[in-house]
C-alpha cells in the first residue's frame, strides 16, 4: 500500500521534467520495471560481490533470506513510486514528505553522501571488471566509466530513464541465465555446500544472515528514496498506476540475486577469495563468455551509477536551472573518478552498505507507520 500523501503545497516543478514517449499500460510497466532494475544491479550485483558477502556466504539460510528481500523490495518500491504518483509534477521531497521536517532533514543530508560512495564503489568496481577481464590498467576502466556518465547526465532525467528503463531488464536477464548456466553446471555440489562453507568460506559483511538482507536490502533501498518517488512523479500518465511495474521490478531482482546466490554456493571452491566471482565462474564456461559477461557487467554498473548521480544532482542547490542541475552531474561524475581512483572495491562493498543501513532503518520503520495508521483510518467506520 502506497505511503499516505502529505500535506504540502504544490512547488516548482523539478529539472528536467517533462513526459517520456507514450507508452502502452504493459509498456509503461516495464519501463519503471527497468529503471528499478538498473538503479540496483551495479557493480557488486553484476560481479557477484553482494550475493557473496550477503547472501552466499550463510549457505541455505541465505539463501531463504532472498525471499524476505523480494518481499521488503516490492513494498517499497510500489509504496515509493506510488507516493511520487500522488504529487506528479510538484517537487516534493520524499524524505520531508513522509518522516516529517526534522528527521527528514537529517535523512536529506545523509542520503547525498551515501549515493556518493556508493557511486565512487561503482567507479572502483568498473575499474576491477575491466581489469580482470580484458587485464586493462584499472584506471582504464574507472576513466571509461566516467566517460559514459558524463554523456547520460547532459540527457536529463527522461533520457536517463528511457536508456537504463531498456538496458535494466536485459541486464539482469544476461546475469540470471549465466547464473543458471553455471548453477546447472555445479548442480551436484549443492549437496556439499555445508562442508564447502566450512573448508571454502567466503568473507561475509554481516554474521547473522537475516540481519544481513535486512541491512543490505535497507541499504540498497534508502538510498534509492528520491529516485523512486521521481520515477513515480515523473511518469507519462499521473492516474497510471505504478504498482504492476513496482511488483515486476521486484521480482525480476529477486529471482536473479537467488539464481546468482545459488549459482555461488555450487561453485565455491571455485570463487570464495574472488574480488569479481561471476566474471571467474563465466571465464570458466567459456572465454568468450567470460568477455560478454564482463561487459554486462560494466554496462550494470553504468545503469546504477547514472541514477544515482542524477539524485545527488536533484538534491543540490539551484537544481531548478536545467543546466545547473546537468553540470552538477558532470562534476560529481569526475569527482566520483577521483575518489575511485584511489579506494578499494571489495573492501567498499562490505563497509558501505551496512552503515546505510542502520540510517535506513529509521525511514522505512516511520514509512510503515504512516501506511498502517492511513489503513487503519480508512478501515475505520464512517459515522
Amino acid at each position: 500500500m502506497p505511503a499516505s500523501p502529505a500535506s504540502a503545497a504544490p512547488s516548482a516543478a523539478p529539472a528536467d521534467v517533462g513526459r517520456t514517449p507514450r507508452h502502452s499500460a504493459l509498456g509503461t510497466a516495464l519501463i519503471i520495471a527497468g529503471a528499478q532494475c538498473s538503479f540496483f544491479i551495479g557493480a557488486a550485483f553484476a560481479t557477484g560481490q553482494e550475493s557473496m558477502q550477503y547472501f552466499t556466504s550463510h549457505g541455505w539460510a541465505g539463501i531463504v533470506t532472498v525471499l524476505a528481500m523480494t518481499a521488503l523490495f516490492a513494498w517499497t518500491m510500489t509504496s515509493l513510486t506510488e507516493w511520487g504518483r500522488a504529487r506528479h509534477g510538484q517537487r516534493a521531497e520524499p524524505f520531508t514528505g513522509i518522516c516529517g521536517p526534522l528527521i527528514g532533514w537529517v535523512l536529506r543530508l545523509l542520503s547525498p553522501l551515501f549515493l556518493f560512495l556508493i557511486s565512487v564503489m561503482m567507479v572502483a568496481g568498473a575499474g576491477a571488471t575491466m581489469s580482470d577481464a580484458f587485464g586493462w590498467p584499472d584506471w582504464g576502466g574507472k576513466v571509461l566509466l566516467a566517460a559514459m556518465l558524463l554523456l547520460t547526465l547532459s540527457m536529463g532525467f527522461v533520457g536517463l530513464v528511457e536508456v537504463i528503463g531498456r538496458l535494466g531488464p536485459i541486464l539482469v536477464l544476461l546475469v540470471a541465465v549465466v547464473s543458471a548456466w553455471i548453477l546447472i553446471r555445479n548442480w551436484g555440489e549443492l549437496g556439499n555446500a555445508a562442508e564447502n562453507l566450512e573448508k571454502y568460506q567466503p568473507a561475509a559483511a554481516i554474521d547473522n544472515p537475516w540481519v544481513s538482507m535486512l541491512m543490505y536490502s535497507i541499504a540498497m533501498l534508502v538510498i534509492a528514496v528520491p529516485f523512486l518517488a521521481a520515477l513515480g512523479s515523473n511518469g507519462e500518465a499521473p492516474s497510471r498506476s505504478t504498482i504492476p511495474g513496482g511488483l515486476i521490478g521486484a521480482l525480476i531482482f529477486g529471482v536473479a540475486m537467488g539464481v546468482t546466490a545459488l549459482a555461488l554456493l555450487a561453485a565455491l571452491p571455485l570463487i570464495h577469495d574472488s574480488g569479481a566471482p561471476m566474471l571467474v565462474l563465466g571465464s570458466d564456461l567459456n572465454p568468450t563468455l567470460g568477455v560478454a559477461f564482463a561487459l554486462v557487467a560494466f554496462l550494470g554498473i553504468y545503469s546504477t551509477a547514472a541514477p544515482m548521480l542524477w539524485t545527488i544532482a536533484d538534491q543540490m542547490p539551484g537544481r531548478e536551472s536545467r543546466l545547473v542541475h546537468r553540470l552538477t552531474g558532470v562534476a560529481l561524475a569526475v569527482l566520483a573518478l577521483i575518489c575511485g581512483l584511489v579506494l578499494d572495491f571489495s573492501t567498499l562493498v562490505g563497509a558501505i552498505y551496512p552503515k546505510v543501513g542502520y540510517v535506513g532503518l529509521l525511514f522505512f520503520g516511520i514509512l510503515l507507520v504512516r501506511q498502517i495508521i492511513s489503513r487503519s483510518y480508512s478501515l475505520a467506520p464512517r459515522h
